[in-house]
């Protein structure tokens, strides 16, 4: 499975944002390809959620990355 990762612009500490909802939906994705549809679509907001997240940092990147393995 496939998950967003939104990549911040930040001086120190955590740097990224799992997106792992959507509107209280668990949001995974069966391909890679999929995934970059869906950022794609939702771009805008994407970034809005992210920056908000962050207290105004600017987005450095979003992708798609495969879902750690769940032991």
């Amino acid at each position: 499975m496939w998950q967003i990762v939104i990549f911040m612009f930040v001086v120190s500490g955590n740097d990224a944002l799992i997106i792992t909802h959507n509107n209280g939906s668990p949001l995974e994705f069966s391909t890679r390809q999929i995934c970059r549809q869906h950022v794609t679509k939702n771009l805008n907001l994407l970034m809005q959620y992210a920056t908000y997240s962050f207290e105004g940092a600017v987005v450095r990147e979003i992708d798609c990355y495969r879902k750690p393995l769940e032991a």
